[in-house]
């Protein structure tokens, strides 16, 4: 592993990993960090029929596949080694995204329902909000939501507690 430089005036110290049998092909161009959303990325600009184009580093090492994203596994953007990043359809990528900005509980899946004053879990599959139960323990609630997640995301599933 290896450790190409992308800082910039707002992101000093900041580095992507790579792969070493990556590192040369890519370390021959001047990268940068890009915020999207609370997400950094390293970027570079290209041109493109003589109009420059930004193209994030983990696209350039995995290359493109029509109808398919690239994924970061552990959720890490500037982790761009090969065994953290996957090809995978955008529902798919939505599925181990971290919690929301207006989350209340810190928990994915896992809100107060102050009707009946107790923690409630549910999970979105297939478009449908699928309602796991009501419980006493946030932590309960929690380990409801990763054990749907599992059986309903498998390898893409997004967890409160990773193992």
């Amino acid at each position: 592993m290896k450790k190409i430089d992308i800082s910039t005036k707002k992101f000093p110290q900041t580095f992507a990993l790579v792969d070493d049998c990556d590192y040369q092909e890519l370390n021959c161009f001047k990268w940068y960090a890009q915020k999207r959303g609370r997400k950094l990325y390293a970027k570079r600009n290209i041109r493109v029929n003589g109009k420059q184009k930004g193209i994030r580093m983990h696209c350039v090492i995995m290359g493109h596949m029509n109808g398919k994203e690239i994924d970061h596994r552990t959720g890490n953007t500037l982790d761009n080694q090969r065994n953290n990043l996957r090809h995978c359809t955008h529902a798919e990528n939505t599925r181990n995204t971290g919690i929301r900005k207006n989350n209340t509980s810190g928990y994915k899946g896992v809100y107060w329902n102050k009707k009946v004053r107790k923690w409630q879990a549910y999970i979105q599959h297939n478009g449908k909000k699928v309602h796991l139960g009501v419980f006493l323990c946030l932590i309960k609630a929690a380990k409801a939501y990763d054990k749907a997640a599992v059986k309903y995301y498998g390898e893409f599933a997004g967890l409160n507690f990773p193992n």
